[in-house]
């Protein structure tokens, strides 16, 4: 017949101190890692990893307010140019593009009259024809001195 034995029960005081003095161990190598990471001006690793990165930052803050001084000028300009009252006269080279639409279904007497923009254009032309003869003139009067 087989012997009936007890288990043995792992004995107690060596787990304790396994665990005692790797905790008294890692008490000073954590002292000594951080002591290590420290650089010359007494700063942890991490902060300066932090601040190496934090140029980053202000180029970012630089550029956006930049780009926030433009965006304003451009707001400025396009309210000037929407608020403000424009001239009303457009220099037409060829005043009959505003008959050149289709005739078909523009109801009676919702066609522009033209004959005053016409008389305009006629007589600047005139004006304009009369003037280079009179430059031609002058022309033919300095060479002939």
């Amino acid at each position: 017949m087989a012997q009936l034995t007890t288990p043995t029960m792992p004995n107690p005081s060596t787990n304790i101190l396994r665990g005692f003095y790797l905790t008294v161990a890692a008490i000073p190598l954590g002292f000594a890692l951080y002591k290590f990471s420290l650089s010359d001006d007494g700063q942890p690793f991490f902060t300066r990893m932090i601040q190496k990165y934090s140029d980053f930052q202000e180029s970012f803050a630089e550029r956006n307010a930049l780009h926030t001084r433009v965006m304003e000028q451009a707001a400025h300009d396009r309210n000037l140019f929407v608020n403000s009252q424009g001239s009303g006269y457009v220099d037409l080279n060829f005043p009959e593009q505003f008959n050149t639409g289709s005739p078909f279904s523009v109801p009676a007497g919702h066609s522009a009259d033209l004959t005053e923009l016409i008389a305009f254009y006629h007589k600047k032309s005139a004006d304009n024809e009369a003037r280079k003869v009179e430059k031609l003139r002058a022309r033919a009067e300095n060479s002939t001195k």
